[in-house]
């Protein structure tokens, strides 16, 4: 089976295709114009290709249709970056007779987006979410407390600036008067660890592969990327995750994050696309994205346990080296030996690194000294 897979100028994309290839697919990596070939810089990639570069959602699936359409075989399509995911769900269409992929609707997708919605939905449910705080009490508030824009990645904002945390009214009103020009959501903070279940739903919103991770570290220190993560699995967020996805009958890829300890979490976001993190579940060896792949094409038995090794860690190393500095900076001295004792461990694999794959992690480190030159 051909897949393609898009947006190889991401740092996911060398172990989506790495799986791929090894389960005997013959992978397509895509990449945008002008963007550093990350994924495509694997030796598992059978065919390469560069999409131009467009900001216009119709021009994007056109091409992508068209590129489809070429090949000798009907394709599976994995689009792999927001943008990318939108231009399809928005053009679905022109993919019927060219493609198989598992997308939802653009409703759907902007509904998981927004983070008011993905609140009223838990409700819904009775799944425990943060309290939402008005911003008009903020001076009667429990410090600390988060201010969220509502969908701000469609801002164009990187992770850290999304949200912001205040400690106190004074710092409250700052965040407040700096960020209040587009739809905010004010909520308590929640201590604990960052949790995600990942899913695959097939085309009748049944879970066909299921992965769990904890987040260990991340970058920067007061919330953004993961750094470290390791696989784990919790019965009670993953029936949580999937009662969420079913409500809104999702098919595709999601990861549904939560924070808390492991019995006692609150529901953060719904992320309908594939995550940051998604290494993880390849190097666990969950088979995640082959499930997707043959989900496109046929009935998977539904999911519904742990399919994968637990304890596996997944390392961006040079994230981790910045969150170790920035724990540094803080006072916290065994930062550089926690980091160190991370990377020699026989658990931790490398995000972007594999020493039978090696070209994507020189792309990838490539793509960094180009982004700090600039």
């Amino acid at each position: 089976m051909t897949v393609l897979v898009t947006d190889c100028q991401y740092r996911t994309t060398p172990a989506i295709i790495r799986e791929l290839g090894c389960n005997g697919h013959a992978v397509m990596a895509v990449t945008t114009a002008g963007r550093m070939p990350i994924g495509s810089a694997s030796r598992y990639v059978a065919q390469r290709h560069t999409l131009p570069a467009s900001t216009d959602a119709l021009q994007t699936a056109q091409a992508l249709a068209a590129l489809c359409a070429e090949q000798a075989e009907r394709p599976v399509l994995l689009p792999v970056g927001r943008d990318t995911l939108n231009a399809v769900a928005q053009h679905r269409q022109l993919f019927a007779n060219v493609a198989d992929l598992l997308v939802a609707d653009p409703d759907t997708l902007e509904q998981l987006n927004d983070k008011i919605a993905v609140k009223a939905l838990a409700d819904k449910l009775h799944i425990a979410t943060p309290a939402t705080l008005d911003p008009a009490d903020y001076r009667q508030f429990a410090y600390p407390v988060i201010l969220k824009y509502t969908f701000g990645e469609g801002l164009g904002l990187h992770a850290g600036q999304r949200y912001a945390i205040a400690h106190n009214a004074d710092q409250f009103q700052q965040h407040y008067d700096k960020m209040k020009s587009h739809p905010l959501l004010v909520s308590e903070f929640i201590e604990g660890d960052g949790w995600g279940v990942s899913v695959v739903m097939d085309a009748q919103s049944r879970p066909v592969s299921l992965f769990c991770h904890r987040r260990l570290r991340q970058y920067p220190l007061t919330g953004g990327p993961s750094t470290l993560c390791r696989s784990e699995w919790h019965d009670g967020m993953v029936k949580q995750a999937v009662a969420l996805l079913q409500a809104v009958q999702f098919t595709g890829i999601a990861m549904v994050e939560f924070k808390g300890s492991a019995d006692n979490w609150r529901l953060l976001e719904i992320n309908p696309r594939v995550w940051g993190s998604a290494p993880l579940a390849v190097v666990a060896g969950a088979g995640f994205f082959s499930a997707y792949a043959a989900a496109c094409t046929q009935t998977l038995p539904q999911a519904d346990s742990c399919a994968y090794t637990q304890g596996v860690a997944m390392q961006y190393l040079v994230g981790d080296t910045q969150a170790a500095l920035a724990q540094l900076k803080r006072g916290r001295l065994a930062a550089p030996f926690t980091l160190l004792a991370t990377l020699l461990s026989r658990s931790t694999k490398g995000g972007v690194y594999d020493r039978h794959d090696r070209k994507p992690a020189l792309a990838y480190f490539k793509s960094l000294l180009k982004r700090v030159k600039s």
